[in-house]
Order: structure tokens, then C-alpha cells, then sequence
């Protein structure tokens, strides 16, 4: 008797335990569904338009994670702000997108700033932003994931810094200008910099009519083409060197240096005259350079 009592105690134990077990297995997965739904995201956007007081505005900072951006200037007198925003969004947290949007993102002007400013991936944004003409001190501009258009500024200095997008610039007048790219284009066409560098990891860059202040140019790119278009009565000095590509110019007579290194390295400077101010330097480690005058 003894013998199966402790059979059935044995069995019983398991069952016991085997219970317990698909128990703790439900709750979990009861616990995980809930928590997935707790946690479930939709997709809301909203369009608006917003204005702010500029009266001695002198600094522009925008730095997002995602989204497009079309930056120029107007005769309007305040910053006037056209939005379009999709968010991600917990949907027992939040009744609408634009509650969300300001609760993570900065649009407002203070101590003569202008912050723009969203450093979530749960919002993208398209926006046009429109500030007072007039020369600007300072225009920062940084963008994680997107494009950038800049058009008809003035400022002392401008800084763009863009990790996957490209970048157009028109119409802006700089004493000094660095753009920074990792993956996107450079696009710049009828500026006036002073200074101005370009540096970028993955992709062209096309300088089209540059003005003749400029006195120091630097066009790098490790995987790209660089074009640069310059005016008939531009003097300057220029070093070019390509990996793996080649150059082409119409400035024959005016080439100082041209070397040609294991059918790999193409290194060609050019000089106008003397006494030269306007230093030029492009340089592509996979693509082509194309440096020429227009007609």
C-alpha cells in the first residue's frame, strides 16, 4: 500500500508541476500581448502654420531627426512657419498629433534665436520656414534623415551638417560656410562665400558661378564627382586630385602641374596670374572632377 502511495504522490507532484508550469506560460504570453498592445503606434498628422515675433532676430539653430526643409527669406517682419507632421504615437497617451508634436518639439524664438527643433524619430516633418531679410549672424542647420533647401540668405557664417540627405543651396551670401554631408549631395549654384568647405563621405558635389569674393574653396568627397563651374572673370589658384577617375577643364593654358601617378592618381594645378587671393582645392578619392569657365 505503502508502495502505491508514494506512486500516486509521485504522479500528483508532476501534474502539480506540469499545472504550475502552463500557467506561468499563459500569464506570460498574457502579459506580453498586453504589453504589445499597451504599446501599439499609429500613424496621425496635421498641417499648420505658425508666426513669430523677429524684431531683432540674429541667429537661426534647427536641428531635427527627420524630415524636409525649405529655409529662405521674405519682406514679411516675423518668422512665419509652415508645418506638415506625421507622429508616431502611443494611442492611450496622446489625443491628437499636434499635442504630441509640441510636447516633444521646440518652434519659438528667444534671446534673438530661432529654435527649431525635433529630436525624435517618431515625428517627420515638412516645413517651410520663412524669416525677415536681413543679414544674420549666425544659421545653423542639422538634420539627421532628410533634405535641405536654403535660399536667399545673408549671414556671417553658415553651417549645415546633414547625415542621409542632400543639400541645395541658392542665392546665399556668406562670409564663411562649411557643409557637411555623410551620405546626400551638394547642390550650390549662384552663392557669394568668402570661405566656404565642403566635406562629404558619400556623394557629389556640383559649385555652380561662384562669385568673385570668394578666397578659399575646399571640395572633398570620398565616394562622388565634383563639378565646379566658374565665371570668365574669376582668378584664382586651383589643386585638383582624383582616385580612380579623371579630370576634365577647358583651362589648358593655364596648368602649372600635371601628373598622372600609376594610371591611378591624377593630381592637375592650375594658376591664372600672380598675386592670387582665391585659393580652390577638389579632391575625390572614387569619381570624377570637372573644373571649368563658363562661356
Amino acid at each position: 500500500m505503502s508502495k502505491i502511495n508514494t506512486i500516486v504522490q509521485t504522479i500528483q507532484k508532476k501534474r502539480n508541476y506540469l499545472e504550475k508550469k502552463i500557467k506561468n506560460k499563459s500569464e506570460y504570453y498574457l502579459k506580453n500581448y498586453k504589453k504589445q498592445e499597451n504599446t501599439r503606434k499609429e500613424i496621425l498628422s496635421f498641417e499648420a502654420t505658425y508666426y513669430y515675433i523677429a524684431y531683432d532676430l540674429k541667429q537661426i539653430d534647427l536641428d531635427i531627426v527627420q524630415g524636409e526643409v525649405l529655409l529662405k527669406s521674405t519682406d514679411g517682419p516675423r518668422v512665419k512657419i509652415m508645418l506638415q507632421a506625421k507622429t508616431w504615437q502611443n494611442t492611450e497617451d496622446w489625443d491628437n498629433a499636434e499635442d504630441y508634436f509640441f510636447k516633444e518639439a521646440i518652434l519659438d524664438t528667444n534671446d534673438k534665436i530661432l529654435e527649431v527643433k525635433i529630436p525624435t524619430s517618431h515625428i517627420t516633418t515638412k516645413m517651410i520656414i520663412e524669416i525677415p531679410k536681413k543679414h544674420y549672424q549666425n544659421i545653423s542647420l542639422v538634420i539627421k534623415n532628410g533634405n535641405l533647401e536654403i535660399d536667399s540668405l545673408k549671414c556671417d557664417y553658415l553651417f549645415t551638417k546633414i547625415s542621409n540627405g542632400n543639400v541645395k543651396c541658392h542665392n546665399v551670401l556668406a562670409s564663411s560656410s562649411n557643409f557637411i554631408l555623410n551620405n546626400g549631395d551638394v547642390y550650390a549654384k549662384q552663392n557669394d562665400f568668402k570661405t566656404t568647405d565642403v566635406q562629404v563621405n558619400n556623394g557629389s558635389i556640383l559649385i555652380d558661378d561662384i562669385k568673385n569674393n570668394i578666397e578659399s574653396m575646399v571640395c572633398y568627397t570620398n565616394n562622388g564627382q565634383i563639378d565646379v563651374f566658374l565665371n570668365n572673370s574669376l582668378d584664382f589658384y586651383c589643386q585638383s586630385e582624383t582616385r580612380n577617375g579623371k579630370i576634365e577643364h577647358n583651362l589648358e593654358e593655364y596648368i602649372i602641374k600635371n601628373n598622372e601617378l600609376n594610371f591611378v592618381v591624377q593630381n592637375i594645378e592650375w594658376k591664372t596670374r600672380s598675386n592670387i587671393k582665391t585659393n580652390l582645392k577638389l579632391h575625390t578619392k572614387n569619381g570624377n572632377i570637372k573644373f571649368v569657365r563658363k562661356d
